[in-house]
């Protein structure tokens, strides 16, 4: 199959277009053919080189997969060949107090797909049954593939760590960023009022689109003394 993987860190110019064997599927694991994946920010820094993410080279990247379900392995039901399907980008073991909780970010062996394993920039990509999230009708690849790290983390910062009520005020750093723009829609989807903050007037009007009550261009006035005049 065809993929994108780097052999080296670096910049964009280390990627390349290769001929990969098609990744082995396990018990409990699917086969998804890879009809979009997002460039999550993650991405970035994995091709840069982290310490966070020793890596084994030549690698794949791509945290957010959006497809179709190609194979399942024997005793697979909940999913099966054909369906649409987004893939959950968070892995850990499935079987420690943290994950039988409903607490899998902490546990030991978490880490995120296309970071800790191979990715999405593939034709073909593997993932267990239970990562697997059927896509309603009206949602493209495309947007599938836009939300599930960024809407993953600003979800667990407002909704699980802030416990944010309606009626109470968020501000929202950085707005036109990929978390940013997650965590002004789940605000107002718990019909909270939004503050946001941009750098640039271009970014306004966009976040204005997303339901953000008031935005402040950092670059122009000082956020502070403007969020206090408004609260």
């Amino acid at each position: 199959m065809r993929a994108v993987v780097f052999r080296r860190h670096g910049g964009p110019e280390v990627l390349e277009s290769a001929e990969v064997s098609e990744p082995s599927q396990g018990p409990d694991e699917l086969l998804v053919r890879v009809k979009a994946c997002s460039v999550n920010h993650l991405d970035l820094w994995i091709r840069q080189g982290i310490l966070a993410y020793p890596l084994r080279l030549p690698h794949i990247s791509g945290c957010d997969v959006a497809g179709v379900v190609e194979r399942v392995a024997p005793g697979v039901t909940q999913v099966k060949p054909g369906e649409r399907v987004v893939l959950a980008p968070g892995l850990s073991c499935g079987d420690c107090s943290w994950c039988r909780g409903g607490q899998d970010n902490l546990c030991r062996s978490y880490g995120i797909r296309g970071a800790a394993t191979d990715g999405g920039y593939a034709e073909l990509t593997v993932a267990r049954a239970t990562d697997a999230i059927p896509l309603p009708a009206g949602l493209s690849f495309e947007e599938a593939a836009a939300f599930p790290l960024v809407f993953l983390t600003a979800w667990h910062m407002l909704v699980t760590r802030a416990t944010l009520q309606a009626k109470e005020t968020v501000l929202v750093h950085a707005a036109g960023s990929g978390i940013g723009h997650a965590a002004v829609q789940i605000a107002k989807y718990l019909k909270a009022t939004v503050y946001a903050t941009v750098g640039s007037e271009a970014k306004v009007a966009k976040a204005e689109a997303l339901g953000a009550d008031e935005v402040i261009n950092y670059q122009r006035e000082g956020f502070e003394e403007r969020v206090k005049t408004l609260t």
